[in-house]
């Protein structure tokens, strides 16, 4: 059970950081297609 719980919170912070470099990525590439919509959304 213990490992369960460790390999189930690993896929977690896995999945999890992977999200967020999308998110940045997504984040980049909108600023770099269009500087005004980037400065409107920060």
């Amino acid at each position: 059970v213990e490992e369960m719980r460790i390999s189930k919170r690993v896929v977690e912070e896995h999945f999890t950081s992977t999200v967020q470099l999308r998110q940045e990525h997504i984040e980049v590439t909108r600023t770099t297609a269009d500087p005004a919509a980037g400065d409107t959304q920060q």
